[in-house]
């Protein structure tokens, strides 16, 4: 048991970074896929620009976006968007994807 917890130990403490918190790379992870044509499986139409995202994360991320993706019948695949600005709803959607926003000026 000791040895297990040790290594237990060793373990967690291996995701702790310069001792500011985990250091995680899931937003990361999802970045990779987003605005991905070829794994998406929703289309954001905003401004006439293109925007392909994954119903999964945005319904996990946001009680909106699950609400509008709950019913997999009825469902859309393409969504269009206009009454927001290109940038800021992809910023908007790059959010719910990494957990951070970034503006660019």
């Amino acid at each position: 048991p000791l040895v297990s917890c040790l290594f237990f130990t060793m373990y967690i403490f291996s995701f702790v970074s310069d001792g500011s918190g985990f250091n995680s790379t899931l937003g990361t992870d999802l970045m990779k896929v987003f605005d991905d044509p070829e794994s998406s499986d929703v289309k954001f139409v905003v401004e006439g620009k293109e925007i392909f995202c994954h119903k999964v994360i945005l319904s996990c991320r946001s009680e909106e976006m699950r609400s509008l993706f709950s019913n997999p019948k009825s469902s859309p695949n393409e969504i269009d968007i206009p009454a927001a600005r290109y940038n800021v709803f992809r910023s908007m959607l790059q959010y719910l994807y990494q957990d951070r926003i970034v503006i660019h000026m």
